[in-house]
């Protein structure tokens, strides 16, 4: 039985600087995720019959803990708002990193826009991107690090990637801390109570089943 400690060790914001980096959960959140299972049961929620992911009883989360990862989920929340759209703060941070790229790589176009006129149209693309995705993808750009395009091609590394390009990346980018960082942690905190028969349950379902079979018999 899990005995809940009244303190306990929090859950690690991620590093901005470092997206490639995988968390390092706590004992307390890695042996719950570990132990999270779909079963075809009743939600507690909303009463009705699914796929529905839960946990033993004695590992549900105590309140302090509960607590805990939902500070730590809008936390990780408050990073995917960073984006030009909703502050000048991240959208001078995301010009920053634009004007930054366009000093350390020219265009492939030889009628190129003036710079203003350039950072606005990536603006424009890169509205709803967080500004620190923005910047991993273009440090991975300049690094020789994207993969392979959307249709399977070597990215021009030589060159300035387009707008659309710059977003393709910055997502991906985004969606690396997204993935391994915040979803398993609303997996934990979604986690409903295992519904767990004792054993003279099953004995009674499983005569009821024998019955109900010898009866489909005798129709057939």
């Amino acid at each position: 039985m899990v005995v809940h400690a009244s303190r306990i060790d929090p859950v690690q914001l991620p590093d901005l600087h470092d997206l490639d980096r995988m968390p390092s959960w706590p004992a307390w959140v890695s042996s719950r995720l570990a132990s999270i299972k779909v079963v075809d049961q009743k939600s507690v929620k909303h009463g009705r019959y699914g796929n529905i992911q839960t946990l033993p009883h004695n590992l549900l989360l105590s309140p302090p803990e509960r607590a805990e990862c939902e500070r730590y989920t809008l936390a990780v929340g408050t990073l995917f708002a960073q984006t030009p759209n909703r502050a000048a703060q991240w959208r001078d941070e995301t010009l920053s990193v634009v004007t930054w790229l366009m000093l350390n790589r020219a265009s492939q176009h030889q009628n190129e826009l003036g710079v203003e006129a350039t950072g606005e149209a990536y603006l424009v693309a890169l509205a709803d991107v967080p500004w620190w995705a923005v910047k991993a993808a273009a440090f991975r750009w300049c690094g020789g690090r994207c993969g392979t395009s959307s249709n399977g091609g070597r990215y021009e590394y030589q060159w300035r990637p387009d707008s659309a390009v710059l977003r393709a990346v910055a997502m991906e980018a985004s969606w690396r801390l997204r993935e391994p960082w915040l979803q398993p942690i609303e997996r934990l905190l979604a986690a409903e109570p295992l519904i767990e028969f004792d054993e003279a349950h099953r004995a009674t379902m499983q005569r009821r089943f024998s019955e109900l079979a010898a009866e489909l018999r005798k129709l057939g």
